[in-house]
């Protein structure tokens, strides 16, 4: 059975690498081209949106995983996630690592304010916000394909993001330091933010290695 794997970093995407049924494609953070991926990967059996992801219930903590039961497009059209296949996931991560089961909110443009946030949670009741995992979703309705979301949180609620700290990420998925020292230059003040911001990832980054390895073989 083969499944395919639709993340916003490569550094995500790598690591299915060496797997020859996952084929993993990050999108760069950019609408357009994860639809694109989507579409593509819609010829695999299953379909995943699978890496970081924007805190919006207080109660979850950076690394906290959140495995998505619905997601909310931003038109408020939802999907609902393959519930066997998520059972099968929960079941191989249960105390690896902290989770929650729950909706998952795509929006059109990264939330860096915690206002926003709060505004989104009001409004929507989700878990987690992200950028690819709604337009994943839509490809595989399309395609009639069962599909998940896995997403590990990175900035929690009440955390803020430089906004030039999103321009590190290229079309292609990779980190670029240059525009986010250069963004820092101008604002100097944004330090400790950004700090927090990287900590907070790299918790979130090791709860995708901790996971990786299971959904595979739940795949």
């Amino acid at each position: 059975m083969t499944l395919g794997v639709v993340t916003g970093m490569a550094s995500e995407a790598r690591r299915f690498g060496g797997v020859a049924e996952i084929d993993a494609r990050p999108s760069g953070g950019r609408r357009e081209r994860t639809m694109v991926i989507a579409r593509d990967l819609a010829g695999a059996d299953r379909l995943m949106s699978f890496g970081l992801a924007g805190g919006l219930d207080p109660q979850l903590q950076p690394g906290d995983l959140v495995v998505a039961d619905r997601i909310i497009a931003p038109d408020g059209t939802e999907y609902e996630t393959d519930r066997l296949w998520r059972e099968d996931v929960v079941s191989a991560i249960r105390g690896v690592v902290p989770f929650r089961v729950g909706p998952i909110l795509g929006v059109e443009a990264a939330v860096t304010g915690a206002e926003d946030k709060a505004r989104l949670l009001e409004r929507t009741g989700a878990a987690a916000v992200d950028m690819e995992s709604d337009l994943v979703a839509r490809a595989a309705r399309d395609a009639g394909r069962p599909f998940i979301a896995l997403r590990a949180v990175a900035d929690p609620a009440s955390q803020a993001i430089p906004a030039f700290a999103l321009a590190g990420l290229d079309e292609s998925g990779r980190t670029r330091p240059g525009p986010v020292l250069s963004g820092l230059l101008r604002r100097p003040s944004a330090l400790g933010s950004l700090l927090a911001l990287a900590r907070a990832s790299a918790r979130a980054h090791r709860t995708l290695d901790k996971i990786a390895p299971l959904v595979a073989m739940a795949a």
